[in-house]
């Protein structure tokens, strides 16, 4: 007589009802053993215990008996479903009972061989508080079988990348089934790929459970890290993505929308800034920390640029030098360490012009200009300014530059030249289709307006600029708009202070022309 429990009940004879089948699947769990009548009533029937329960107990054992033992005389004592002062208890070889052949093999590392008995959900269709604490139990231990096996093949380089990708989609809360398949992935050269169900697992954890990874994602996720290229395999799509986030640029190969540029960004940045942090090439980190500025600008993940940023201005190589102190110098600005920002992005000016790269030493100088205007240098913020606009070649580069020189004019109390600078750059983000930017030319244009006394009309470009953050995602700029209309609100009919609404000298969220 043979009993199998992995997948639908069956046996050698026709089991009968789901509740007959019930108590012969505890018995056969507890093989050998004896269990008491009231232990098999709550496992059938739990709260829902009817009167009748202890003769339904009796009439289902004696059935059983008849179909287990055929040929036994009637009134004589069952061999193989008997009675003890202390319950039934169903007597059969181990080898009869393919759970506890599933479990002998497990415990002998035959992980093979025990996969093998599986037919599918365990006791399927059986009712009961038992019988549904010993599906979860009986599906743990094929979960873990199937690890083992998975394991043991990746050692062996098999391929099982599409198997656990759809046992993870079943137990996403399982994280050994999730390192398997960074490993998978991870052998195939799939290192981005790696990353992103690392990342996964991290928000469905804490979304859903509370949690963070434990130490075993974490090992994959470190040893992913650690991959030769894939900080490199990086750098082109979030060039991509950066080309699509500042319109006018040559558009990106792989994104279609701005929404979808920042969308794969926001997934993939931890695993980018780890990578660059981490990676031995000296171009790396201070390509991303680049290419990623707008992106951290917008989203205000000033910590996460600053580490890229620090990671480049430490290499032994002058330009990703240059690059990463041009970075950290616009972090530091926007935290309103005035005086920090200046030092680096100054020396970052002079590698730049050092290494006659007209790109690097355009940033810096624009940079510089409204670091310089910040703290009141204007006279130099203006020179540096005329510099940088003698270096702009794009359309889009010219709008940044007419932007800057509007803010000091803006410092300087020049409302009108304010207003011919904006209105021009706003001519030209039309023209290039760069309403994203086209925020802070319009939060410009309010403050200048609003100078000029024509509050009505500096509160309309203010909820523009609002309006146009919000719909691009750019949660700096729009927190610094709203802190300017309603700074404006606020001053009523009162005449305009230094602070121009909004635009002094950064502090930690305050505005500026950097973060594009």
């Amino acid at each position: 007589m043979r009993v199998r429990l992995l997948g639908p009940v069956t046996a050698d004879v026709d089991l009968g009802p789901v509740k007959q089948q019930a108590v012969l699947a505890m018995l056969a769990l507890r093989l050998n053993q004896p269990v008491p009548r009231d232990e098999i009533i709550d496992g059938v029937w739990g709260e829902a215990v009817p009167p009748t329960a202890a003769n339904l107990v009796a009439t289902y054992v004696a059935r059983l008996r008849r179909l287990l033992e055929p040929g036994r005389a009637r009134r004589t004592a069952g061999t193989v479903l008997v009675s003890t002062p202390a319950g039934y208890s169903l007597r059969l070889p181990s080898s009869s009972v393919d759970v506890s052949v599933f479990e002998d093999r497990l415990a002998r590392c035959d992980f093979t061989g025990a996969l093998a008995l599986w037919r599918g959900t365990p006791l399927e269709g059986v009712p009961g508080p038992f019988a549904a604490a010993q599906r979860r139990r009986l599906t743990d231990l094929h979960l873990t079988a199937l690890e083992q096996r998975v394991s043991a093949g990746l050692s062996r380089d098999e391929d099982w990348t599409s198997e656990l990708t759809r046992l993870v989609a079943a137990h996403p809360y399982r994280e050994r089934l999730r390192a398997l398949l960074m490993t998978a992935l991870h052998q195939r050269g799939q290192w981005a790929e790696a990353l992103a169900v690392f990342e996964d697992a991290k928000c469905t954890l804490a979304t859903d459970l509370g949690v963070s990874p434990g130490p075993e994602l974490h090992r994959a996720y470190r040893r992913t890290l650690a991959a030769p290229d894939l900080a490199r395999h990086y750098v082109a799509p979030v060039q991509d993505a950066d080309r699509v986030l500042r319109p006018g640029r040559d558009p990106g190969r792989r994104f279609g929308s701005y929404h979808e540029a920042m969308t794969w960004l926001e997934h993939r940045r931890h695993a980018i800034v780890d990578a660059g942090v981490a990676s031995d090439d000296p171009t790396v980190a201070a390509s991303l920390a680049t290419s990623l500025r707008a992106f951290m600008h917008r989203r205000g993940y000033w910590d996460d640029l600053r580490k890229l940023a620090a990671a480049a201005a430490a290499r032994d190589d002058d330009h990703a030098s240059a690059q990463g102190l041009l970075e950290l110098g616009g972090v530091d600005y926007l935290r309103g360490r005035l005086v920090q920002a200046d030092a680096q992005v100054s020396h970052s000016l002079t590698l730049f012009r050092m290494l006659g790269d007209t790109s690097g030493t355009a940033r810096a100088l624009n940079n510089l200009s409204m670091i310089r205007a910040d703290r009141g240098m204007h006279a130099s913020a203006t020179e540096l300014a005329d510099a940088h606009m003698g270096l702009c070649v794009s359309l889009a580069d010219r709008s940044v530059a007419l932007d800057n020189l509007a803010l000091i004019a803006v410092r300087r109390g020049r409302f009108d030249d304010a207003v011919r600078l904006c209105t021009e750059s706003l001519d030209i983000h039309r023209s290039v289709g760069s309403s994203v930017l086209a925020s802070f030319a319009l939060h410009l244009l309010g403050v200048a307006h609003a100078g000029l006394g024509d509050r009505a009309r500096g509160e309309a470009c203010l909820r523009r600029s609002i309006r146009l953050a919000r719909l691009g995602g750019n949660r700096y700029r729009e927190k610094v708009a709203s802190a300017s209309l309603a700074q404006l609100r606020r001053a009523d009919s009162a005449p305009l202070d230094e602070i121009h609404l909004g635009l002094a000298p950064p502090r930690e969220a305050a505005g500026s022309a950097m973060p594009r």
